[in-house]
Formats: structure tokens, sequence, C-alpha cells
């Protein structure tokens, strides 16, 4: 009997040759936010040819810490609107002892404005002699990319590559991501909220109150965590049996919700203490304990009942849809928040063009009305339809 030589197979040909996950994990965000950034740059600069002048006392009521021409250039259009007041805070600090004024706006209201953004911008700007405007947005382009990563990263361990690649464009594509390059604090929160979430999801629970807390001084959104704190908590005695929850487990939980619930209070107290008198800046810097409620009570007082209606249903799909089977895979700690953080905006923030902003922490969310949207039809291209939301 003769012996037949099997030529053995190229593995060319054979096998496709994939990147290592943490090499695709890190690279693949960060060239679709470099991309889709320096698209909104080109748009910035030709947005900035149709400027008006601002400057101080050009627009009542408008803060201009720095006086701009006509057709400023994006340098200058990046720190707009409150990238003046963050300009102000990181070159000339907080006034505790007088009050002064740039045009007719009393400067002491730059304590509203939470300090760890401009702090950090500040000591970039001593470190490399740049202007504030670049080292802002150099500080939020190095930050919004992190992001990305550490977004990719949260989804990816819990529902998969292709929605973590799809949360990723979204929110790098996202109406108000033009921030995460501008001279505004969202990539640094942005960062700090996913770190949290993540530290939480890891069970790192004693390490979560370092970026907890760097949260209460970057953005006032610290409350809806204690939700996901208190939900991991509830979830995890109920599967005790499978998964043991110990009493050092159980303490860290519930100090991380308690860290949560003082944290939107923390910049306020300390404003309230060394901000110069009299002043109402402090005020803006925590959630009102009055008799308004958010959207609800403006939406109530613009078309009553009805508006209210709306409202409520507006919440319980934010709820229903962190409960359906559509994020069943995602994890506790995104689910909750899914649910959680959009409730927070609708019952802390008046009805306003703001929100955009605001739910640009919330990029899941984007991705979860994508999936019921699709799942709702009989055949959807998913792939090409999350750049629609």
């Amino acid at each position: 009997m003769t012996d037949v030589a099997v030529e053995p197979s190229s593995p060319v040909f054979t096998s496709r040759r994939e990147w290592p996950r943490w090499t695709f994990s890190a690279l693949v965000p960060i060239a679709i936010f470099a991309i889709v950034r320096m698209f909104d740059a080109l748009v910035i600069e030709y947005a900035s040819r149709f400027q008006v002048p601002v400057g101080s006392g050009t627009h009542p009521g408008m803060f201009g810490f720095v006086n701009k021409s006509a057709d400023p250039g994006y340098w200058s259009v990046i720190t707009n609107w409150d990238g003046q007041w963050y300009q102000f805070i990181s070159t000339d600090g907080y006034h505790t002892h007088a009050v002064a004024t740039v045009g007719a706006v009393n400067t002491s209201w730059a304590w509203a404005f939470p300090p760890l953004f401009p702090l950090l911008t500040h000591g970039l700007m001593d470190l490399t002699g740049w202007s504030f405007a670049v080292a802002a947005s150099i500080l939020n382009l190095c930050l919004g990319a992190l992001a990305m990563v550490l977004l990719y990263c949260l989804v990816d361990k819990a529902a998969g590559r292709f929605l973590a690649v799809s949360a990723v464009a979204l929110s790098s594509c996202f109406i108000s991501a033009p921030l995460l390059q501008a001279a505004y604090s969202e990539a640094l929160g942005f960062v700090l909220l996913l770190s949290t979430l993540l530290m939480i999801r890891r069970r790192s629970y004693a390490w979560t109150l370092l970026p907890l807390t760097a949260l209460a001084f970057t953005r006032l959104i610290t409350v809806p965590i204690a939700v996901v704190a208190l939900t991991v908590l509830v979830t995890r005695w109920r599967a005790r049996e499978r998964d043991p929850l110990n009493r050092r487990e159980g303490v860290g939980l519930a100090l991380i919700a308690a860290v949560s619930i003082v944290g939107v209070w923390l910049w306020s107290a300390l404003a309230a203490l060394l901000a110069p008198a009299p002043t109402g800046a402090s005020a803006r810097t925590s959630i009102s304990a009055g008799t308004t409620i958010g959207w609800f009570s403006d939406m109530y007082q613009y078309l009553g009942w009805p508006g209210l209606l709306f409202v409520a249903c507006l919440a319980t799909l934010f709820i229903l849809i962190a409960c359906s089977r559509w994020t069943d895979g995602w994890g506790v700690e995104v689910r909750t928040w899914l649910a959680a953080y959009p409730v927070f905006l609708l019952v802390a923030t008046p009805v306003t063009g703001g929100i955009f902003r605001y739910l640009l922490l919330c990029p899941l969310l984007r991705c979860s009305l994508q999936e019921v949207r699709d799942s709702s039809g009989e055949k959807s291209d998913w792939s090409t339809s999350c750049w629609l939301v």
C-alpha cells in the first residue's frame, strides 16, 4: 500500500487572521471618534464665518469674558457660551472676596460651574504654554477618545463587539457630540461616569469612590449612580445562593449609593461657604428643593394635564426599555443607568434644548431605541439604520 503524501493547507487561505481583542477595542473606537471629530472641526470652522461679534455687554444676559470679532475662527467658536465661564475660571479663578461684573453679568456665577475641568485645563496651560482654547480642546479630544474606549469595553463585555462599535459610532455622531472637542466638561464627565460603571461591574467597590467623587466635582449627575448601586445590591442579594454577597461588598455598594446622593451637593456646599455674598450662584449648582419638578412642572404649565401625561409616558418608556428583553444582556449596571439617568433629567432640569447636551452621557439609550425600532419590523438593516437615530 502506497502512502499518499497530503500537502498541508496554507493557513493564509484556510483561516482569517483577526486582530487581538485588546488592539481592536482600543484602535477602532479611537479611529471612529477621530474621523467624526475631524469632520466636526471642518463644520465648526465653516460655521464660524457666520458668527456675529460677541463680547462683554453685546448681548444682554450672555457672559462674554473675551471679546470676539465676527468670523472668529475655530478656536474662538469652541469657547462660546459655557466655555466663556470655564475660560474665566481657568485664567482668573473663583472670586472669593469681592463681587465683580463682566458686562452686566455677576462673575460670582462662576461658582455654578464645578472646578475639576477648568483646574485640569489651567494645569495644561501652565505646563505647555498653550492658550485656553487649544488646551481645553486638546484635553477634551484625549478624554473623549478615552471615553470611547471605555464605552466599547463596557458594552463589549456584556453585549458583544457589534453593539459596542455601534454605541461608539452613535455617541460620536450624536447631535451634541461636538462638545467633546469644545471647552465644555462633558468629555471629562463621560470618562468618570464610564469608569464608575466599569468599576461597579468589576466589583471594585472601594476604587469606585475615586471616579465617583471626581464626577461630583465635574458634572452634577451622581444621583442616578445611587440607583445603580442599590439595584446591584438588591440583585446580588437575591442571587446570593449562586453568587455570595459578603458584608464588605454590601457595605461598599451602600457607601457608593450614599456618596452618590451626597455628591450632588458637595460642590454647592463648598460654593456656599467660599462664594462672595450676596449671590445666588450656589443655588444653581444643586437640585432645587422647591415645588418645581423639572419637565413635569414645565410641561404642566405649558400644556396642562396632556403635557404632564406626555412626560410621565416618556419616563415610563425609558424604564420599560431598560427592563425589556432587548437590553437583557447588557448587565444590571448599564440597564439601571439607562432608566435612572433620563428620568433624573426629566425631574432635575427644565424644558430646554440643553436636554440634547445632557443625553450625550446616556449613549446606550440611542442603541436601545434602535434595537426596539428594528425588532418591531419584519426585516431591517440594523447596521445602516443605526446612523439615522
